[in-house]
């Protein structure tokens, strides 16, 4: 992928979880195939992460600005990821010498639960599942999770599971929505072994379950193997979990 100011701005709607179906899909799937794009991704995020501090909001706005009147005259990602970086840098220090004196508790595994459990975003897109009643079952569940009715979605995608990893992913994410949290890692689980798309997010999921059950361990080692071979947005998720966990 040729990493231009397209790509940038692409780069800043993924981590603002704007990107949705086949074009969340794309830029997923492309960060799997170009490590170059998955570091940057990572970069960005923990820029950005720094950003959201309080103390920081008014620089965030200012190197916003700063961004819009410089790509204006010169659309390249480059010189302006130095400014960026730079910025970084100094927040970084800052930070850690805060955090130094104030190092929060590891977080339980209800906490760490409530606050990174998010369903997946609904996919939408048309495709080929099968006659015109799967089609239609694949439609109406994915409307139904849309909207949260879990349970509404999940009796629509029941008879899909056999054939459809599309459809057993968002039944086991339905499971974990409505606290069916065993039912819903035993079918997730499964994906680590479909080499889909779904595979880091189903792991994902699968962590927040054991964590929400109370097996601490089970789910950092998950963490920790997600960070060994996940990609994108979900291993920079595990490192920072892992970190809040620990």
């Amino acid at each position: 992928m040729n990493h231009d100011q397209e790509t940038y701005e692409l780069i800043e709607r993924y981590l603002q979880n704007d990107l949705e179906g086949d074009e969340l899909m794309r830029f997923e799937q492309a960060m799997k195939e170009d490590e170059t794009l998955a570091r940057e991704v990572a970069l960005q995020r923990s820029v950005q992460t720094l950003l959201g501090e309080e103390d920081v909001v008014a620089l965030d706005q200012q190197l916003t600005e700063l961004r819009k009147d410089y790509t204006a005259e010169t659309p390249k990602l480059l010189p302006f990821r130095k400014l960026w970086f730079a910025a970084a840098a100094v927040l970084v220090l800052a930070i850690a010498y805060i955090g130094f004196f104030m190092q929060a508790d590891p977080l339980s595994g209800e906490e760490a639960f409530t606050a990174y459990f998010e369903p997946y975003p609904a996919d939408n897109a048309v495709r080929s599942e099968g006659d015109s009643l799967k089609l239609s079952q694949m439609a109406q569940g994915l409307e139904a999770y849309e909207r949260a009715d879990y349970r509404e979605a999940m009796e629509s995608l029941r008879p899909l599971l056999r054939e459809s990893i599309r459809a057993r992913f968002y039944y086991g994410v339905s499971q974990m929505a409505i606290g069916e949290t065993n039912r819903a890692i035993a079918i997730l689980t499964e994906m680590g072994n479909e080499n889909s798309v779904y595979e880091d997010p189903a792991a994902w999921y699968c962590a927040l379950g054991f964590l929400k059950l109370g097996e601490k361990e089970r789910a950092v080692n998950l963490l920790e193997r997600m960070v060994e071979v996940a990609k994108g947005k979900y291993r920079n998720l595990a490192i920072e979990l892992l970190k809040k966990l620990k």
